[in-house]
């Protein structure tokens, strides 16, 4: 939250979009508007002035759309994140090293499944 004052003097209040957030959560569920700086908005009659479904809209998107990219960002970052106990296989305990034998075993496998089921190789 940034407080100042303009040149004609009124004092402002600005939010970062997490203060913005929480901000518009709180409106949404009491169904009345707040000033930045937390106090109730009120009408000449000093009732309180509640929220419209236009304004109401517009925060469930606001709302939605930063818990879209928060999982956005969640999703991108555990992709990145590599696990401490994964170890290169030559320094895992339970590595198998394949030999040429394990290798011609495996294609002749392969070999042996497209004879069966009447398949050519692709080269």
């Amino acid at each position: 939250m940034w407080r100042g004052r303009k040149r004609n003097g009124k004092e402002v209040v600005l939010l970062n979009p997490s203060e913005k957030g929480a901000k518009y959560a709180k409106e949404m569920r009491s169904g009345v508007k707040t000033t930045n700086d937390g106090r109730i908005k009120r009408d000449k009659a000093g009732n309180a002035i509640g929220l419209n479904r236009t304004e109401k809209s517009y925060r469930a998107g606001y709302l939605d759309a930063r818990k879209d990219s928060a999982n956005a960002y969640k999703a991108r970052s555990k992709k990145k994140k590599v696990s401490k106990t994964s170890a290169p296989p030559e320094k895992r305990s339970s590595a198998k090293t394949w030999t040429q034998a394990d290798a011609d075993r495996l294609g002749q496998d392969l070999i042996e499944a497209w004879e069966e089921a009447s398949l050519r190789p692709p080269y």
